[in-house]
């Protein structure tokens, strides 16, 4: 805030987690944001929740983008005047994008698949690290991004999760992203993720990490009420087992939830 109002820039990069607490702040607190156009959104998924709320707040038209280092630029990107809340939007120029399964072959549109992307601004391999050249740069140019998607019929991208944290639960996988999606429409919670952990039998289950809106009281009441929303959107296997409160969610260098974090203190 103290930047926009020394600078008055006319475009803002911004992550979903600073777009929450920007949100959060009290109105009086806020100063004028006027001379933004446009607030372009990256780094972690921006939920149609979130890009709503902003929009009332602000007035200012978000952009949501996707890329990586490895690409060296933002291969999926929405559209000025054409976005679609909660996608990744459609493929940049100067990149080409499939979605391969397990072993490689690509998916039919409409199918979730590992996102490969090809472009002259990507990576070649990582520094003194080839074992994880290998596999994100199989060959080809192609660079593994490690993020599963789907494609709609309008040519727009859908966020299902990483590959490697997909959680199989009573036999089916199941997506973390699709319960903190879920958690984000309850009304109490500001903010959320959800991880796979290992009960006392050994088997797997989702466990979710929840930080209340101001205001909210934790208690077992309020657990219960998250889990019978989860319940009344989900499947029974994708209800978390586990509800944590939290103060906070850690927070990366960039911003982004620290799911490490989280699964190290379980």
């Amino acid at each position: 805030f103290r930047l926009i109002k020394k600078h008055r820039p006319t475009v803002l990069l911004n992550v979903p987690t600073m777009m929450r607490a920007m949100i959060d702040e009290a109105r009086h607190e806020r100063p004028d944001l006027s001379c933004l156009r446009r607030n372009f959104s990256s780094a972690e998924l921006l939920s149609p929740q979130l890009h709503e709320e902003w929009g009332r707040a602000f007035g200012v038209e978000v952009i949501d983008r996707l890329g990586s280092a490895e690409s060296g630029i933002a291969y999926l990107c929405n559209r000025p005047g054409a976005v679609v809340p909660g996608s990744s939007g459609v493929v940049t120029p100067m990149v080409e994008i499939k979605l391969v399964d397990s072993v490689g072959n690509e998916v039919a549109q409409g199918q979730s698949g590992v996102l490969m992307m090809r472009s002259d601004t990507a990576a070649q391999y990582y520094v003194r690290d080839h074992e994880k050249s290998k596999s994100t740069f199989p060959g080809d140019e192609w660079v593994n991004t490690g993020d599963v998607f789907r494609q709609d019929e309008n040519d727009n991208f859908w966020y299902v999760g990483r590959a490697n944290d997909m959680v199989k639960v009573s036999g089916i996988w199941v997506s973390p992203l699709e319960i903190e999606q879920s958690l984000h429409d309850c009304p109490s919670v500001q903010e959320c993720a959800a991880l796979g952990v290992r009960n006392k039998d050994d088997l797997m289950t989702i466990k979710a990490f929840v930080v209340l809106r101001r205001g909210e009281r934790a208690s077992p009441e309020t657990v219960d009420a998250l889990q019978q929303h989860c319940k009344s959107k989900l499947g029974p296997h994708k209800v978390p087992q586990a509800i944590q409160i939290m103060q906070d969610l850690p927070k990366t260098g960039q911003g982004k939830i620290d799911r490490r974090a989280l699964r190290e203190q379980q």
